[in-house]
């Protein structure tokens, strides 16, 4: 089990069944989850205490994205976006997946509940890749 799958189980309190959250407060959280994942990203990659290949798979990874240079054209119906969210989400997956689960939450601003789905977004976005689970 990898440091961030232990994030996501500390954040699942099984003694007691989790109250239901009010429809505004889930909609704020998926509205925030793309900032307070961009800030946690910068903020992990400013951390001494967070490893540099983490950081330059990351970077790597925002560079890929954003160079006109692609592996499938992005004018494909959207199929060219798929790269790239593949690779962000190894990178990403990467990053999180070796960072202490401490400082990742140190870092995030959000709800734990955000925390976990940014962490499940990346897990599923590294497994599209074939022969990852």
């Amino acid at each position: 089990m990898g440091d961030a799958d232990v994030i996501v189980l500390n954040a699942v309190d099984e003694t007691d069944p989790p109250e239901r959250r009010a429809l505004a407060d889930v909609v704020v959280e998926g509205v925030l989850l793309l900032p307070n994942t961009a800030k946690l990203i910068t903020r992990l990659v400013r951390d001494p205490r967070v490893s540099i290949r983490g950081k330059i798979g990351v970077a790597a990874a925002a560079l890929y994205a954003l160079s006109p240079i692609d592996i499938g054209p992005k004018s494909s119906l959207g199929f060219g976006l798929v790269d790239d969210v593949i690779i962000v989400s190894l990178a990403l997956n990467g990053l999180l997946s070796t960072t202490d689960p401490d400082i990742v939450r140190e870092h995030w601003d959000g709800s734990i509940d955000g925390l976990d789905l940014a962490l499940s977004l990346t897990r599923w976005g590294a497994t599209m890749l074939p022969g990852r689970k």
